[in-house]
């Protein structure tokens, strides 16, 4: 892993000090000096974000999920990766010039004469340039096999899987990006939709509702954003080559209604539009069931934003649990919260009151989920589940003394979109037992949960 990473920067490096400064030079073509940003795009971002942080610290990680960490820290410089990969096509169209690709040819061919043959061979521009999607699938590659072999140890993997989720991600959200960029004749700026979260082609029947048409449908191209559902008409030109959608039609997600199910057709659903004087619906026919099932789940999970209160007091539907944990071990506290508006979260560890509290609970009935995990080593999961009266819920014990957690090196803090928050402590010390609070507060109230670790191992004084 050191060794390959090692490879690209010192490729990345050779790569920008010689190809890229040549572009810049005055004898340059115009018609290649032109083309300068298509082709490079952020490519000294990358290589200062591989050189500076992914390969000094990575040389720091001893074990798997040291490893994993590195990449969850690392997750803004990852974002660097969506320009490059969005602007790859255009950057493979630029150097098919025929002055462009004979300008890098005659480069390279000139390079390598005079090159060191103990240093390796001078590639060629689209080599180079294809080397920052490659490393993706590297990463891929190994954070998999690291997955596999910790499963056949019976390992917790969890924080592996989540690198693997960010790193894998990078392609499928940079496709869905540039296919946003090929919209045409959209009445506004296409940024302000946001980073698509699915797009692809559908058949499309478009009439009033309760009546499907007995024509063959339109070939469409769908895009789900967070507040908006787009359909466009592909188009390709036969000239160029060169594939586009024209705008067709936007829908709020608040002015529609999902049915999942048509009869006689597993793969196509209805989505029943609300029109200020009427309603329209479109029958869409996905590719296959997985794909109609996917977009279901998206639609619904968005759509749950619009069936929320206008405000609701913090709820934690997955609280934390007790843990358990060795000297040096990394320590994962999870738990979920809920509330809007969205609930500001702060972590604490401190002590705990004796006393305990009940309230009412507008007569619904919680079932809370609480889960713990410690790595590194042969590790143990506590799961257990309770149901509270659905008349009354219990409130967490309040903190005395207790000192907000800072995100640090040593304490990740990570929150996500759907209010799961995590607390992750690596390279446990003796210091690092005690009383842990997750804290949520808003303008609607305040909640909060409480999970304690005991770290193994302490000397008697310490304990």
């Amino acid at each position: 892993m050191i060794n390959s990473e090692a490879e690209f920067v010192k490729e990345m490096d050779f790569f920008t000090s010689h190809h890229v400064k040549q572009v810049e030079s005055p004898d340059t073509p115009s018609d290649v000096t032109s083309q300068k940003e298509a082709i490079f795009r952020n490519i000294n971002e990358i290589k200062v974000f591989h050189s500076e942080s992914m390969l000094p610290k990575m040389s720091h990680c001893d074990t798997d999920d040291d490893v994993a960490m590195r990449f969850l820290r690392s997750g803004e410089g990852f974002e660097k990766y969506l320009q490059y990969l969005v602007g790859q096509q255009k950057a493979e169209d630029a150097i098919s010039d025929k002055t462009v690709h004979r300008f890098f040819k005659e480069y390279t061919d000139k390079e390598q004469a005079s090159a060191d043959p103990a240093e390796g061979p001078v590639l060629s521009i689209n080599a180079y340039l294809q080397k920052p999607l490659d490393r993706i699938q590297k990463y891929k590659a190994l954070l998999k096999e690291l997955i596999r072999n910790k499963a056949r140890n019976g390992q917790n993997c969890c924080l592996l899987e989540e690198a693997y989720a960010m790193v894998s991600s990078l392609p499928q959200r940079s496709e869905n990006t540039h296919h946003v960029s090929m919209i045409e004749n959209y009445p506004a700026t296409l940024d302000v939709l946001g980073e698509p979260i699915r797009q692809g082609p559908f058949m499309v029947w478009e009439g009033a509702p309760g009546v499907r048409s007995s024509s063959r449908g339109h070939h469409r191209h769908a895009f789900l954003f967070k507040n908006y559902v787009i359909i466009c008409k592909s188009k390709r030109d036969t000239n160029t080559e060169t594939q586009g959608y024209v705008f067709k039609n936007m829908m709020k997600l608040n002015n529609i209604d999902v049915n999942e199910t048509v009869e006689g057709d597993d793969r196509a659903f209805e989505i029943w539009h609300e029109r200020e004087d009427s309603v329209r619906k479109y029958t869409l026919q996905a590719r296959t069931v997985i794909i109609k099932n996917s977009w279901l789940r998206d639609l619904r999970d968005l759509q749950q934003r619009y069936t929320m209160p206008a405000w609701s007091m913090p709820d934690f539907d997955e609280l934390l649990a007790d843990c358990t944990a060795e000297l040096g071990q990394t320590v994962k506290l999870a738990c979920k919260v809920t509330g809007v508006p969205k609930p500001v979260v702060t972590w604490y560890k401190g002590k705990r009151h004796t006393s305990e509290t009940t309230v009412r609970n507008h007569a619904i009935a919680v079932h809370t989920v609480h889960v713990c995990f410690c790595l590194h080593s042969p590790y143990s999961v506590n799961v257990f589940e309770v149901e509270t009266s659905p008349m009354f819920k219990l409130f967490p014990p309040l903190m005395t003394d207790g000192r907000a957690v800072q995100a640090d090196p040593h304490h990740i803090i990570i929150e996500d979109p759907d209010g799961s928050c995590t607390l992750i402590l690596d390279n446990m010390t003796a210091e690092d037992s005690g009383q842990y609070m997750c804290f949520a507060t808003s303008t609607a109230g305040n909640a909060s949960t409480l999970g304690k670790i005991t770290v193994q191992g302490q000397s008697p004084l310490q304990r």
